[in-house]
C-alpha cells in the first residue's frame, strides 16, 4: 500500500508541474516582453502589463488544455481504479 501510495503522490507533484511550468513560462515571458515593449515606448501604465500577462495566461490554458485534461483523466482514472 505504501507503494503506491508513494506512485500516486509521485504522478500528483508530476502532473502539479505539468500544469504550473508551462502557465508560469508563459505569464514570465510576456511580462517581460510587455514591461520591455513599455519601457521603448515609455508608456507607464499598469494595466498595460497585466493586460498581457492576462491574455499570455488565457493563451497558455486554451493551447494546453486537450494535455491537461487527458493527464488529469489518465491520473483519476489510476487513482480509482483500485
Amino acid at each position: 500500500m505504501d507503494a503506491q501510495l508513494s506512485q500516486s503522490i509521485a504522478e500528483g507533484m508530476r502532473v502539479l508541474f505539468l500544469f504550473a511550468v508551462p502557465a508560469l513560462v508563459a505569464v514570465t515571458l510576456a511580462a517581460l516582453l510587455g514591461s520591455a515593449l513599455q519601457a521603448t515606448l515609455a508608456i507607464h501604465e499598469p494595466v498595460v502589463n497585466y493586460a498581457v500577462r492576462v491574455v499570455a495566461f488565457v493563451f497558455a490554458l486554451y493551447a494546453l488544455f486537450p494535455e491537461w485534461s487527458r493527464t488529469l483523466t489518465d491520473l483519476t482514472t489510476a487513482s480509482f481504479s483500485g
